[in-house]
């Protein structure tokens, strides 16, 4: 699997360092200068894009999704015969001051929900967080000759949360091996409503996924979940410690946040 380059690393660290050094002229208004957009991408009929926020010293705190609540309506609809999967999906790039390991996100919408039957059957979304290069992640298929080696090939036990474990059928095409966490409230009676997942492939840990219900998202949802954190990170940077599903009060989006964000090596 292709890794990240020295040379695209050493720069994306510059172009850090000179934000925070500089400070940038915000793409927002003067009250939000500390959040920086990436580029909307229509959604429903809304939009849909990522953001890193900034703390007053020009560290990153928070990267996320922001969804305008217009994006919650004129959704596609189930196709018959389809499979269970995702029937829309959409990539959206972070802003160029984003911090290392994160390369772009997706937004992927579940009209019917997706497997296990009888926990995520319900309209949801996956918010994937990519820390690899979309090549690698559109190279997830099945006419790949390795693809189940690849698939079954686990990251070290020191890279995932204790406890995390893959499912039946865990493996989506052009995503990687979901791992779940069985002590989530959704494997012990209680609806799903949002959860966290984490993703690997051929090895490595390549995204990580918060869902969240369209029902919690067309409320006003104020969820902040602490995260179990891997003893050990493969790339150095800035690493969630929560995430978060939540309503702007000022600008009316809904935020999927990775939160908290700690600088591991």
């Amino acid at each position: 699997m292709a890794a990240r380059t020295p040379i695209r690393t050493i720069l994306r660290a510059a172009l850090m360092a000179f934000a925070a050094a500089s400070l940038l002229v915000p793409a927002v208004s003067a009250a939000q200068s500390d959040i920086r957009y990436g580029d909307a991408v229509d959604v429903g009929t809304g939009i849909a894009r990522t953001y890193v926020a900034y703390d007053a010293g020009g560290n990153a705190v928070e990267v996320g999704i922001a969804l305008s609540a217009e994006a919650l309506t004129g959704l596609p609809a189930p196709v018959e015969d389809s499979p269970e999967m995702s029937s829309a999906s959409w990539d959206l790039q972070f802003p160029d001051q984003a911090p290392i390991p994160y390369w772009f996100a997706s937004v992927d919408w579940n009209p019917r929900g997706h497997i296990p039957p009888g926990i995520y059957d319900v309209p949801h979304f996956d918010f994937h967080f990519y820390l690899v290069e979309p090549e690698v992640r559109d190279a997830i298929l099945p006419d790949d000759p390795d693809y189940a080696v690849k698939s079954s090939r686990a990251p070290d036990a020191t890279l995932l949360p204790a406890g995390y474990i893959t499912p039946p059928d865990g493996t989506v095409p052009r995503m990687g091996t979901h791992w779940i966490d069985p002590s989530s409230h959704e494997f012990h009676g209680q609806p799903f409503s949002h959860t966290f997942i984490y993703g690997s492939w051929d090895g490595r840990l390549i995204f990580f996924e918060p869902m969240a219900t369209l029902a919690l998202l067309e409320g006003e949802p104020d969820v902040s979940i602490d995260l179990v954190s891997p003893e050990k990170v493969e790339v150095a940077g800035w690493y969630p410690t929560r995430y978060a599903v939540r309503r702007d009060s000022g600008s009316g989006e809904i935020r999927i946040a990775l939160g908290g964000l700690v600088e591991r090596n």
